[in-house]
């Protein structure tokens, strides 16, 4: 299954998407929805059988989620909602990831620019589990951005540079700044531009 067609699985495990689940249910064939309505009918001498069979969707769910990596888990909880499912966003509003991520390891500034973002150095991950997810980020889906030989974020480096997020600085100009030093003298793609220019 594709990354961003296990997201509704992943969701219905989580209890902040209730919504989703709800939804799920909907989709239910109609033969195991009619079963879940007889048997929640049933009399409280049989209530271990509707338990057990309330236990059966949790088992479902548990199997395809765990087709997902750590860092695609915690991508998808603390990330997709504004950079989307595969990092396809709205780039007037939320900047591209895929395909384009990676060129900010090029040179050292911009790779600090990643972990240092405000809602990234501010988030709950651990440092591992963030430099987890910056990796995924950089060499998967952001495939063929990043440069040949660049080195991994490792937690150590993430730890030190989430330490001074960019809460001084005026976020959309400096990002320019780095995109037009990154499209200038490492060939980066002028898509990055699409976000924080004017139209």
């Amino acid at each position: 299954m594709r990354f961003a067609a296990l997201l509704m699985t992943l969701c219905a495990a989580l209890p902040p998407c209730a919504q989703l689940q709800a939804a799920e249910q909907a989709a239910l064939p109609a033969a195991q929805a009619t079963e879940a309505t007889t048997n929640s009918a049933k009399p409280v001498a049989h209530a271990t059988e509707p338990a057990t069979k309330a236990a059966e969707p949790a088992a479902q769910v548990a199997g395809p989620a765990a087709h997902f990596t750590p860092p695609q888990r915690n991508y998808l909880i603390g990330c997709a909602g504004c950079h989307g499912l595969e990092g396809a966003s709205n780039s007037k509003l939320v900047p591209r990831l895929r395909g384009l991520v990676g060129y900010y390891v090029n040179f050292p500034e911009a790779r600090a620019y990643l972990p240092r973002l405000p809602n990234v150095a501010f988030s709950t991950m651990t440092d591992g589990e963030l430099a987890a997810v910056l990796n995924f980020l950089v060499f998967d889906v952001g495939a063929g951005s990043a440069p040949r030989g660049a080195k991994p974020y490792s937690a150590a480096e993430v730890g030190k540079l989430r330490k001074q997020p960019l809460t001084e600085v005026a976020l959309i100009r400096y990002r320019q700044q780095l995109v037009e030093r990154l499209i200038h003298q490492y060939h980066a793609s002028a898509e990055l531009r699409v976000y924080g220019y004017d139209p």
